[in-house]
């Protein structure tokens, strides 16, 4: 069995995936992982070279397609600049990003936490949400607003995302203009 950088074929891909890693949601024993080598638009590949289409578009994270070149022009450019930078660091692509959702969203949203992944966004909107005290607004009670984005800093479909972000605008605009708690329909 080969840990270089010689090709692997999907057996012992697959041997070493499951000798070597845990697999999400599923009992360990049971697990039957299908072998990737490569991926291009709406495919994927098996070292074997069988071809499936990837209905789940990888979790949904690709949902653009595999390989895209405009994406992977992108993230070359992004990594050859700053392919990495903590989030107590200000960037470029945060600052631009952050203003731009401002102008978007409703009311006086204007600052937004950015996170590396999806359990990390919502552990911390719990956390706040927990945290964030009642606000006064002209002797009524309201809670303030915090908007979660999960994105690797240099792979956004930006223009997808502001699109979503207008659609949003308007459930935002509605319960950000109540001023009266929404009672049970119950």
């Amino acid at each position: 069995m080969t840990t270089t950088t010689d090709s692997m074929t999907g057996s012992e891909i697959v041997e070493l995936c499951r000798r070597h890693t845990l697999f999400e949601w599923s009992a360990q024993a049971a697990v039957d992982p299908i072998p990737v080598a490569h991926a291009k638009g709406i495919y994927f590949w098996t070292p074997e070279g069988k071809r499936f289409i990837d209905f789940n578009s990888q979790l949904m994270c690709v949902n653009i397609g595999h390989g895209d070149e405009r994406v992977v022009n992108a993230i070359k450019k992004q990594a050859e600049t700053l392919p990495y930078a903590n989030p107590f660091m200000a960037t470029d692509v945060r600052a631009r990003l952050g203003a731009k959702l401002a102008e978007l969203t409703p009311g006086d949203i204007d600052a937004f936490f950015f996170t590396n992944g999806g359990a990390e966004a919502t552990e911390n909107a719990i956390r706040i949400a927990r945290l964030l005290p009642e606000i006064q607004d002209g002797g009524q009670r309201s809670r303030g607003f915090l908007v979660f984005f999960v994105f690797p800093i240099f792979i956004m479909e930006f223009k997808r995302v502001l699109k979503q972000l207008r659609k949003c605008s308007l459930v935002l605009k509605r319960f950000s203009s109540s001023k009266e708690p929404r009672q049970s329909q119950h």
